[in-house]
């Protein structure tokens, strides 16, 4: 099936309200904004569609494909991506996936860490993960486990332990530890943040570190001393879950609201069932629980798809 739109360039979406083409969004241009709003409510649609097929599991974005986990606890890939992948299709029993630009990171309902791609490893007894670009963390019940490769702080975790979870980027790794303290491998971040105690929930972006507090607040750290997100999540309250992209941090209220420092006030809708816990990715966020998925973008898409 060949995409009607001529050299990629979209000056009338109602063709693709019925396409059944996997687009690559960054390749695709369109004649105005409200074009490329329109784009955005069809594929955002089209995503809620397909909230069955992913029911109660996880899904994992990056710009070339996404990855999720099926009913069946196989993994399926959509979009160009796929033919990275060898192995992903023998994996049973997944419960979370992670996309990474090098490779594919799968825990299993037994606790067993698998890679596929430009890596291959497998680990048992995994209890909590997190990957980056080429890199992955993992907490096993004897000790911290790395796979891949760093140019920076982010796989000095060797002495660490007592760890009950864990973020790692590209700039550093962020734990949680059993007492309710948190420590990372970059000494700056970690001199900000180890003061902290009563933590529940930890996330990080590219130069910031989100902390869920128990009392539903959030304490934020970052390495940027004239970061706009600061002021934004200080207010945040009730917050009982959060997650970060790169540049963006995620909040899920106990009224089920998604609290975002998106820019220009985009708001999300609350979603239709009771969310637990949400993953953030780029501009956008996956709400879920155990038996339900639901996918949120952007109300407009200046800056994801819209290209000036």
């Amino acid at each position: 099936m060949k995409c009607w739109a001529e050299n990629r360039l979209i000056t009338d979406v109602t063709n693709c309200v019925d396409c059944e083409l996997e687009c690559d969004y960054s390749q695709l241009y369109f004649a105005d904004r409200e074009t490329a709003k329109q784009f955005g409510l069809i594929i955002a649609e089209k995503q809620k569609k397909r909230q069955a097929v992913l029911s109660g599991n996880i899904i994992a974005a990056d710009p070339e494909y996404t990855a999720y986990v099926r009913p069946d606890g196989k993994l399926d890939i959509l979009g160009p991506g796929g033919e990275l992948f060898h192995e992903i299709y023998k994996w049973n029993n997944i419960r979370r996936v992670v996309s990474c630009s090098d490779f594919i990171a799968a825990l299993t309902e037994d606790g067993t860490l698998k890679t596929d791609g430009n890596i291959r490893e497998t680990i048992k007894n995994v209890s909590s993960f997190s990957a980056s670009a080429k890199h992955a963390v993992a907490v096993t019940e004897e000790r911290i486990r790395t796979i891949g490769s760093s140019r920076t702080s982010a796989l000095n975790v060797s002495s660490w332990s007592n760890i009950v979870d864990v973020i790692t980027t590209q700039q550093w790794t962020v734990a949680l530890k059993m007492d309710g303290t948190v420590v990372a491998t970059d000494e700056r971040m970690n001199n900000m943040i180890k003061k902290f105690r009563g933590i529940r929930m930890i996330a990080s972006g590219l130069n910031f570190v989100c902390l869920l507090l128990s009392d539903g607040t959030i304490a934020f750290e970052s390495t940027d001393t004239k970061s706009r997100l600061r002021g934004i999540v200080s207010d945040w309250k009730d917050v009982k879950a959060i997650a970060a992209s790169k540049y963006h941090c995620f909040a899920l209220c106990g009224t089920q609201d998604v609290l975002t420092t998106l820019p220009e006030n985009l708001s999300f809708d609350v979603p239709e069932f009771s969310a637990d816990s949400l993953y953030a990715y780029e501009n956008g966020v996956v709400l879920m629980n155990r038996s339900q998925c639901d996918f949120r973008i952007p109300q407009y898409c200046e800056g994801l798809f819209y290209n000036q």
